[in-house]
């Protein structure tokens, strides 16, 4: 039997980040996109990023501690939104 694997929420996040990059940069290639910059990629990046969350189905009012201030980050209040 074996026993199940647990992975943090900055795991996540991190694994979503890497994986938004890599589909973006993909993508880009296989389009012909000229810049492949970071910056040229960002708004491609940002939708892979939220749909890997949306898909991860995690809770983000979990993942901000009440000690970290008040309301919800700008990116998680966009995931709500979208």
């Amino acid at each position: 039997m074996t026993t199940p694997t647990t992975h943090s929420y900055h795991q996540l996040i991190a694994a979503a980040g890497e994986l938004s990059f890599q589909l973006a940069y993909a993508d880009a290639q296989i389009r012909g996109t000229r810049d492949l910059t970071p910056l040229g990629l960002k708004e491609a990046v940002g939708r892979y990023f939220d749909r890997l969350i949306k898909l991860s189905a995690i809770d983000a009012q979990a993942m901000m501690p009440e000690s970290e201030g008040e309301g919800l980050p700008a990116w998680i209040k966009l995931i709500f939104e979208a």
